[in-house]
């Protein structure tokens, strides 16, 4: 929902996107960048004209539970701005690792999440890692950006849980598992 509420904001996001790829062309290697953005969406958040003339090549690598976003994303940025040196892979995927099991127990229709369906939640979020890499056997990359995928998962789980400590705990769980994947 959050993609579709956003794929037309692209001036909207203008002066958070100038911050990000300001941020983000401090980062990059001068030959070739390996980046991964997390949650990438609409790519709202990052200027690839920018960024590709801030290295030689860059080779960007966007995660999403959306694709139709990202491939719409991408189609914008590159027919309306020239970022010839830059190479983009989209893969779909859940970040958290819990959303089939958040609509196995029925998430969406509930009022608030029972507590078995809780623990095998925080179980999956402390277990989770996402399997990306870049191609041409780099191994890791050189920036790894998650601008708002976190913020927007924990606030939908905060209507489901019984407590502020289960918020906190399944929060501080997705995040972990988010940062050492």
């Amino acid at each position: 929902r959050a993609n579709r509420s956003t794929r037309g904001a692209w001036t909207l996001f203008k002066h958070h996107r100038g911050n990000v790829t300001a941020l983000l062309t401090t980062t990059l290697p001068a030959k070739i960048a390996w980046m991964a953005v997390l949650g990438a969406g609409n790519l709202n958040d990052l200027d690839l004209a920018v960024l590709s003339r801030s290295t030689e090549r860059l080779e960007l690598h966007g995660l999403d539970l959306d694709g139709d976003a990202m491939r719409h994303g991408l189609a914008r940025q590159l027919a309306v701005r020239d970022a010839p040196s830059v190479a983009c892979h989209l893969e779909e995927g859940d970040l958290t690792g819990m959303l089939d099991s958040l609509e196995d127990h029925g998430g969406v229709g509930l009022e608030v999440l029972p507590d078995e369906a809780f623990e095998e939640l925080l179980e999956r979020a402390h277990s989770h890692r996402v399997l990306l890499g870049p191609a041409g056997g780099a191994g890791v990359f050189d920036t790894v950006l998650s601008a708002a995928v976190l913020s927007q998962f924990c606030r939908h789980l905060n209507l489901l849980l019984r407590t502020p400590e289960q918020f906190t705990a399944l929060c501080a769980s997705v995040a972990e598992a988010h940062l050492f994947s």
